[in-house]
């Protein structure tokens, strides 16, 4: 959907399990029902945003006619995609995930034929006028030496070298987006800028087709004043490709520590933590069960855990942390071109606590989307 002529919104399709093309049928049952439940998505374009796990990815490049269905498919509902989330490489749902979702990463040929073979794909989806971007891991998790580092920057140019070819052959401007995660080789907007300037950036004709996925959720963890990350990015001349529209959970007292133990503390996906004391020093702990163990529990906490937008109560004592995201939606609307491409992901839907989730997916997907549209012309209204 369109938010303004520079500005559209999706919603990733990560947030519905299924590692090949059979996650078509979902879209077609569940499409209809989300669209009902959105004021004017009905009768207007409606934007996908595609989650394309390797098998995905593989099944709709070794056959031309899955993506003639899927192109059908988009016209007959009046949809279409200018993103690609690339960043989960296979499962994403029903069992652990955790460190394993950083794999492979981009010191491989793997992650990079991969992001080459969605580039390709989103190539042929993309409408005529419009950027596309695609999502992914943030080199790799955890620290690099300098023979990985030198790797990663090799896979990542040579990546931006195909997507300049795409643009050449078939006039379709694709950026790849790094997503900036805690504990992965880039997790803040200043250590990615560093990185970008010296590694990137004196490659003049490729460093365009290199940019960043801002996830709100994420940069709420790195302890940064909100909007001050964009700011870094922007004055690094950095493109921002895509924002990633996402919430983390508030642990302010000591009884919100249980509520994390037993509701929050689940088995698939990693929840870096964070701990904030009264000077604003940092504690890191790599998943909530660390933080569990040993984490001062009278101090703040942040968690990386991606919580549905449109509530900030989510039951003893936890409370939302979005003031990033809120701040990156001011940041858009007050300079247009910032970023083309906004995409709320809330992808965990099925390990939330049954008193949080909405009666169906299609119903707390609408519901985050009405958060969106009401912060965003509240937003206009403040700056008309």
């Amino acid at each position: 959907m369109q938010l303004s002529d520079s500005t559209h919104l999706c919603y990733s399709l990560n947030v519905f399990p299924g590692e090949d093309w059979r996650r078509l049928s979902i879209l077609r049952e569940k499409l209809p029902l989300l669209r009902k439940l959105i004021p004017g998505a009905a009768a207007n374009p409606f934007a996908l945003g595609l989650w394309l796990p390797a098998e995905a990815a593989h099944d709709l490049a070794s056959d031309p006619s899955l993506i003639s269905s899927l192109h059908s498919f988009l016209a007959e509902n009046n949809c279409y995609v200018y993103t690609v989330n690339a960043f989960p490489y296979g499962v994403f749902h029903g069992r652990r995930v955790k460190e394993a979702v950083y794999q492979p990463d981009w010191s491989t040929d793997s992650r990079r034929k991969h992001t080459c073979t969605v580039a390709k794909i989103l190539s042929e989806l993309l409408p005529d006028g419009l950027s596309g971007s695609i999502s992914t891991l943030p080199g790799k998790y955890g620290k690099s030496n300098a023979e990985t580092l030198a790797n990663i920057t090799n896979n990542l140019l040579e990546t931006a070298s195909f997507l300049k070819k795409i643009e050449s052959e078939s006039g379709k401007k694709i950026v790849l987006a790094v997503e900036m995660e805690p504990d992965c080789l880039w997790d803040d907007p200043q250590v990615f800028a560093d990185y970008y300037q010296k590694n990137i950036a004196p490659h003049k004709e490729l460093a365009p087709y290199i940019g960043v996925c801002y996830d709100t959720c994420h940069q709420e963890l790195t302890g940064r004043k909100p909007g001050e990350g964009l700011r870094i990015l922007k004055n690094a001349e950095i493109p921002i490709a895509k924002i990633q529209l996402s919430a983390a959970l508030r642990a302010d007292n000591p009884a919100s520590k249980d509520t994390l133990a037993n509701e929050y503390c689940d088995e698939v996906y990693l929840h870096q933590t964070r701990t904030i004391n009264a000077g604003g020093e940092i504690s890191c702990f790599p998943d909530l069960p660390d933080a569990l163990a040993s984490a001062d529990r009278k101090l703040p906490w942040l968690v990386h855990f991606h919580v549905p937008l449109y509530t900030d109560d989510f039951g003893g004592g936890l409370s939302s942390a979005k003031s990033e995201l809120l701040a990156s939606l001011s940041e858009i609307v007050k300079c247009p071109g910032l970023c083309p491409h906004l995409e709320i992901e809330t992808y965990t839907y099925a390990v939330l606590p049954g008193h949080v989730r909405k009666p169906s997916i299609e119903e707390s997907m609408a519901a985050e989307y009405e958060f969106v549209f009401r912060q965003w012309h509240s937003l206009k209204r403040e700056n008309s």
